[in-house]
């Protein structure tokens, strides 16, 4: 981390329930944020990957989507919520949730993702939030504002159909990881014809269901994927204009996250 001027600071969450899942959302977010503002200064920003394991329960497995208003499992909500809370209270945090469409991008209209995040945590969110700044003494107009541009510092990471369809866009470490998986030649020849498909069309993946078994290589080698995924496969990905051109698109409309990231232009 750069030595003074400003800094940001990212809550990291994922319904993932891999151990790759912060080293690969703290890499699609950093190339995200490159994408949007060539001149930030990347160094100047942190990454917070949420690992409490009482947080975690309520992430796992899609499980925030099906939450209960009672018992454990509504305890670790409340913790989830209150994590998200504290941290962008702070003008220069913000959160990156990643959920997945579970569908092909092309049948998206199709998935309850987004509403189901919009009603089961952000709705939920924002009513924690107001609660607590009435607690505080805030009055009602400040009140309303503070919810507002807190709720703004929470931001989606939404693939489609998964995470792996960002992932293997990495086309040359997965046919590595496919020759380091896999001793029989057909299968590894099988999987390097479906990646030189995939590379010659980057839209492709987005429509594939069940991403990861499509190669024999799985999810086992996704922190190596997002580690060595350039700038310019993502800028590809984004020019084929689906579910990465999606997130980012959203990402850039926060006008609160632009003006984070002027503040630590180089």
């Amino acid at each position: 981390m750069a030595a003074g001027g400003a800094e940001l600071k990212f809550l990291l969450l994922s319904e993932d329930s891999g151990k790759h899942w912060p080293t690969v959302q703290q890499r699609i977010v950093r190339l995200l944020l490159r994408s949007i503002d060539e001149e930030a200064d990347l160094h100047r920003v942190s990454f917070d990957p949420i690992d409490d394991q009482s947080v975690r329960r309520a992430l796992r497995a899609n499980r925030w989507r099906e939450h209960k208003k009672d018992g454990p499992f509504e305890e670790s909500f409340r913790l989830l919520l209150a994590s998200i809370a504290t941290h962008v209270a702070q003008s220069t945090n913000f959160c990156a949730f990643h959920y997945d469409g579970d569908r092909p991008w092309a049948a998206r209209s199709t998935s309850t993702s987004d509403a189901d995040f919009e009603r089961v945590v952000r709705a939920r969110l924002r009513h924690f939030i107001a609660q607590r700044l009435e607690t505080n003494g805030v009055a009602q107009e400040e009140r309303d504002e503070r919810v507002q541009r807190m709720l703004d510092r929470v931001l989606p990471v939404v693939p489609y159909y998964s995470i792996e369809a960002w992932l293997f866009q990495n086309t040359a470490a997965l046919r590595v990881a496919c020759e380091s998986r896999s001793a029989e030649a057909n299968v590894v020849r099988a999987c390097h014809e479906q990646c030189d498909a995939w590379e010659a069309d980057r839209a492709l993946l987005d429509e594939v269901e069940q991403v990861k078994e499509q190669v024999c290589a799985k999810d086992s080698a996704n922190d190596a994927l997002a580690a060595s995924l350039t700038n310019s496969v993502f800028d590809e990905v984004i020019a084929a204009d689906k579910s990465l051109a999606a997130t980012r698109d959203r990402w850039a409309r926060c006008a609160l996250l632009r003006q984070a990231l002027a503040a630590v232009h180089r």
